[in-house]
């Protein structure tokens, strides 16, 4: 997943899941929860280097987009119904959207604060990176950090910091990678 920080307190995602699939499976979905944000929007949605269709799950390559209470739930046909079943086939999916107003002011900071996975799977995720790709205007000595206890990456060009993310190793059912990321409040907005 990679997270830029856009003005205003946008974010803009992508995320690349990787799937083995094996039997009658005929597509999948993303739940995206409206807390902290306001709203996801600009959704898109590709397996491969093939662009998914909005509209319908009807046939292989379409999506729809529903949205229930505090969900957003983004969901997909990647095999027809009577079409043959996969047999052990790798597949990858790219999901991108915008999450409007996700950055928040908390003490003269603005802070995000996000859960990169969902945790109502029923499967191990075995390889999870994130990387956040920060304002351009975030110092070193800065930018205060709290996440996950594992493998942290950071890149800095001087004394900017530009990107800060993690990676984990089979993260169980219900697990969840949630950080929060401060710098200080931008201003003239």
């Amino acid at each position: 997943m990679t997270i830029r920080i856009l003005p205003r307190g946008d974010l803009a995602v992508t995320e690349v899941q990787e799937y083995v699939l094996d039997g009658k499976w005929n597509g999948g979905y993303r739940d995206l929860l409206v807390r902290g944000c306001k709203d996801y929007r600009d959704i898109k949605l590709w397996e491969g280097d093939r662009r998914y269709e909005e509209g319908s799950v009807e046939h292989k390559g379409g999506y729809i987009i529903e949205r229930h209470g505090q969900t957003v739930r983004v969901k997909w046909r990647s095999r027809e119904k009577d079409g043959p079943r996969y047999d052990d086939e790798h597949v990858t999916f790219k999901l991108k959207y915008r999450v409007v107003d996700a950055v928040t002011k908390v003490d003269g900071r603005d802070e995000l604060y996000w859960q990169p996975l969902f945790p109502e799977r029923t499967a191990d995720i075995k390889h999870a990176r994130v990387m956040i790709h920060l304002p351009a205007s975030c110092k070193a000595g800065d930018v205060k950090r709290e996440g996950p206890r594992r493998k942290v990456t950071e890149a800095e060009t001087g004394d900017t910091i530009r990107e800060w993310g993690f990676e984990a190793e089979n993260v169980k059912p219900g697990e969840d990678l949630e950080f929060r990321i401060s710098w200080p409040a931008r201003t003239g907005e």
